[in-house]
């Protein structure tokens, strides 16, 4: 048997009083197999600035007369959700997806038959683990949810020196990097904001944030004809349009398209590693197979999303901001 045990640490930063009536819960364990559920029920009241925590683990049985010695480096991964009413009886929904940090092996002791105890009702008295430390609070969390909102976003300004820090997580690896707002170019007679990061440049029509192309060391490497709408402004909870898209490649070649169907879903207050932010959560669908291609959390404030859920063929890519410095704001 192995187990992964850690503390997870909600905090109410609205200036609402949350009361959540249900958690349910979904463990995907490394390597693979059917994911585990289950369900808790309030309720839990959380007023402004209230903390609650939620002891929480997994285990997994091991069949090798070894034990679970090659799972010390595991990393389950959960999915959360919290279900409830705010103080005006709006219904809110918290969504949590915490990636547990890899660990040691465990240690396990051997428990011969003579001196074997009953089993727990939580865990079967195979050995004794030492659990792995209490990991920090989770760095991406969803506070608020609200699915009607008269929250209204223009197209951004951005500015030159404007400058977003990202980090991604995916089962291929680990990065980070920088966009910043390099220049104003006009190309083809269409005026865009050139955002750099590495040798890389996007080009951004200023009209509406609409992607034309992409170079790599002043190479093309991606084109959009027409222009990838990647929202139609302004932005409101409710919203939905079809974005075509038609995307060349003439350093591989190759071309894509497809349709999407965009929904802005709700307006969520998310928490990231550069803040806490109020956003709108946005979904893109095949509109061929209706599957979610990827979900974004677009924070007005920021001029940017602060998190973004991509379903690439190689699994889940999560990107998340670290960090900003807008020069409208200095």
């Amino acid at each position: 048997m192995d187990t992964y045990e850690f503390t997870l640490v909600i905090k109410n930063v609205s200036d609402r009083t949350i009361v959540f009536t249900r958690m349910d819960r979904t463990v995907y364990q490394a390597g693979g197999g059917d994911p585990g559920r289950g369900s808790r029920e309030g309720p839990w009241a959380l007023r402004p600035g209230v903390e609650r925590r939620f002891p929480l683990y997994t285990y997994t049985r091991c069949t090798s007369p070894r034990g679970c010695e090659d799972r010390g480096g595991a990393q389950p991964l959960w999915q959360i959700v919290f279900t409830g009413v705010d103080d005006q009886d709006r219904p809110l929904e918290s969504r949590f997806e915490v990636r547990l940090p890899p660990r040691s092996a465990p240690i396990y002791v051997q428990v011969s038959p003579a001196t074997r105890r009953a089993p727990s009702p939580d865990l079967p008295a195979e050995g004794s683990v030492i659990p792995a430390p209490t990991p920090d609070q989770p760095a991406t969390q969803v506070i608020a949810r609200a699915t009607s909102s008269s929250l209204t976003v223009e197209a951004p300004t951005w500015r030159r020196g404007d400058e977003w820090e990202f980090r991604t997580d995916s089962s291929t690896g680990k990065g980070a990097y920088v966009w910043t707002v390099d220049r104003e170019e006009t190309i083809d007679g269409v005026p865009t904001y050139v955002i750099r990061t590495g040798t890389r440049e996007i080009f951004y029509r200023k009209a509406d944030i609409a992607t034309l192309r992409e170079t790599v060391e002043g190479r093309t490497v991606l084109t959009h004809s027409p222009a990838r709408l990647r929202y139609v402004w302004p932005l409101g909870v409710g919203k939905t349009w079809e974005q075509p898209i038609h995307e060349e490649r003439p350093t591989e070649p190759r071309t894509t398209e497809r349709v999407d169907v965009v929904t802005v879903e709700a307006e969520e207050t998310v928490t990231v590693p550069a803040g806490t932010f109020r956003t709108l959560k946005i979904v893109y669908r095949n509109k061929g197979t209706q599957a979610i291609r990827y979900e974004e959390w677009y924070a007005p404030e920021l001029k940017q999303p602060v998190l973004l859920r991509e379903r690439l063929g190689s699994g889940l890519r999560v990107r998340e901001l670290t960090g900003f410095r807008l020069e409208d704001a200095r």
